[in-house]
């Protein structure tokens, strides 16, 4: 457990340093941050969907035909990985 958060806080400083955009993937199966999925949204090109949890989300998007997992997900409450899902999600695609 150790070694994979210092892994992790070591690719963050590097992705820092390197002026790349930060992006938690969704295989982490954590929700973002507020102020992060928004950053998220304000990207040109990328496609909203909400639904009944990731797995929800994830279903929806796969019927459009977008790139699975989302670049991120979001919920005010927290639902997203929940089981069973218990409120909207939302995750920001790539088309």
């Amino acid at each position: 457990m150790r070694g994979a958060r210092f892994r992790w806080l070591l690719c963050s400083a590097l992705l820092v340093a390197s002026g790349a955009p930060a992006v938690v993937h969704a295989n982490d199966r954590r929700e973002l941050l507020e102020p992060d999925f928004l950053d998220l949204v304000d990207q040109a090109g990328l496609v909203l969907i909400t639904g009944q949890g990731a797995v929800g989300v994830d279903a929806k998007a796969r019927r459009l035909g977008l790139q699975v997992p989302a670049l991120g997900y979001w919920s005010p409450e927290g639902f997203c990985f929940s089981t069973p899902a218990q409120g909207d999600c939302h995750a920001m695609f790539r088309p």
